[in-house]
């Protein structure tokens, strides 16, 4: 049912897409005739190596966020032996009580900095999130809800910048979709397939943590490395053009 009914944002969200104005940025290279006739080309062409560093950035956030909303349902039910119903008022008291950290770290990162930013939450959650799956069996409901809010909130301070921090890596005649590229590559590979990689390794291990060592451990490590020596500060910085 939750995905039927999302048909219906799915076509306010599109028909909002065509009402929106573009930016005047956007406006005045138009008016200049310096609109890239293929972007996806020219991003690949010219921008290959800032796309491969959004895919980076944009699968650590992923990983997280799917290890702390989708994988988790799974390891509170099998592992941790509670009903689907106490599951989903675990993740939902969470994810509700997540949202205003979603406006703190966008906040956060127009004064300290998105790179700032993104890298404290995936700081956050290298620190949390192995010993709270290993501590929500042991927990009771609202603990573990609080030990989940945690995990979830990690991925505010990720998520909350991800736009930007994305969109600033490419100039404005491709801005759309070197951002766009990059961040369905590395949500919706890394992201997408967390749950069952790390239900996987998990099972082929016979350990259920197994996997968030070896998976999202590592690609949220990996994402934090290339964050800290690559991905660019922007944040007093135009990037207008």
């Amino acid at each position: 049912m939750p995905f039927l009914v999302s048909i219906i944002l799915t076509a306010l969200g599109v028909y909002l897409r065509f009402k929106l104005a573009e930016s005047p940025v956007f406006e005045d290279i138009k008016k200049r005739g310096e609109v890239a006739r293929v972007p996806i080309a020219e991003v690949l062409g010219r921008h290959l190596p800032w796309v491969l560093v959004g895919v980076a950035v944009a699968a650590g956030h992923a990983v997280l966020a799917y290890t702390s909303t989708g994988y988790i349902f799974t390891y509170l039910v099998q592992t941790a032996k509670r009903t689907p119903v106490e599951a989903n008022i675990i993740v939902g008291a969470a994810a509700l009580a997540q949202i205003p950290l979603y406006l703190f770290a966008a906040w956060l990162g127009d004064r300290v900095g998105r790179k700032a930013v993104y890298m404290t939450g995936l700081a956050i959650g290298l620190a949390t999130y192995y010993p709270l799956y290993y501590l929500l069996p042991s927990l009771d409901l609202w603990l573990a809800a609080l030990a989940v809010y945690v995990m979830v909130g990690a991925t505010a301070f990720t998520f909350g910048i991800l736009g930007t921090a994305l969109a600033e890596l490419f100039p404005a005649r491709v801005r759309y979709s070197g951002m766009s590229l990059a961040f369905n590559l590395g949500v919706g590979l890394f992201g997408g397939f967390t749950p069952t990689i790390v239900q996987l390794i998990g099972t082929l291990l016979k350990n259920p943590l197994a996997g968030l060592l070896l998976y999202t451990y590592v690609v949220a490590a990996a994402a934090l490395i290339i964050a800290a020596l690559i991905l660019p500060e922007t944040k007093s910085k135009d990037v207008a053009a």
